[in-house]
């Protein structure tokens, strides 16, 4: 600086700047269960000026949020300074877990039956627990009756389903004879009746 009589002086200063306002996911977690709330989101905030003010796009206010569902989550980041970042992440959900189930037909009274469980959906691996006791993904040789699974997948998410299992009744016969009238004579019928099993008879 010079003034009018020539004088000068000279002088300096530095202007600084915070570090740039950064923010980063760190982790979150998917859903564990189709349609749950299981969801979370962990963020890392640096630079800037703190603190910081956090404001998500499901109007949370924390730097880090639980117990979402599913669904993409954006947050706007301010600092002291007014300065502004934004992050967002999307929270997945598995595919519902769900069960078919058939069983074939008892053919004769007294016989057995197969069932057959397919699972889809969910997190493998699968556990199953049938109302006989059995464990197995499918079961064999059963009798009549009604048979409920629960299936359960790696996350504990369940799905239940039932079958139930027929067989016809017994071939019962009522035979009804008409007697020879008299000795050597061909007189003599039998009359028969059939109930239970299952289609046409044949004889």
């Amino acid at each position: 600086v010079t003034d009018s009589k020539g004088c000068t002086t000279t002088g300096g200063a530095t202007v600084t700047q915070p570090l740039q306002l950064t923010a980063s996911v760190a982790s979150f977690h998917n859903l564990n269960c189709f349609n749950d709330s299981t969801g979370s989101i962990d963020i890392s905030v640096g630079g800037g000026v703190p603190s910081y003010v956090f404001n998500w796009s499901n109007g949370k206010t924390t730097e880090d949020i639980n117990t979402l569902g599913a669904g993409t989550y954006t947050v706007t980041i301010t600092d002291a300074n007014g300065c502004t970042t934004f992050l967002s992440q999307t929270i997945a959900e598995p595919a519902q877990l769900t069960t078919t189930i058939s069983a074939t037909s008892i053919g004769c009274n007294g016989g057995s039956s197969d069932v057959d469980l397919t699972p889809t959906g969910g997190t493998t691996p699968y556990n199953y627990f049938w109302n006989n006791g059995s464990t197995t993904q499918d079961l064999t040789g059963v009798g009549p009756g009604t048979y409920t699974v629960l299936v359960t997948d790696a996350h504990s998410c369940t799905a239940v389903n039932s079958v139930s299992v027929t067989q016809p009744t017994a071939i019962s016969l009522l035979l009804e004879p008409a007697h020879v009238l008299c000795f050597g004579d061909a007189t003599g019928a039998v009359d028969l009746g059939v109930t239970g099993g299952s289609g046409s008879y044949t004889y």
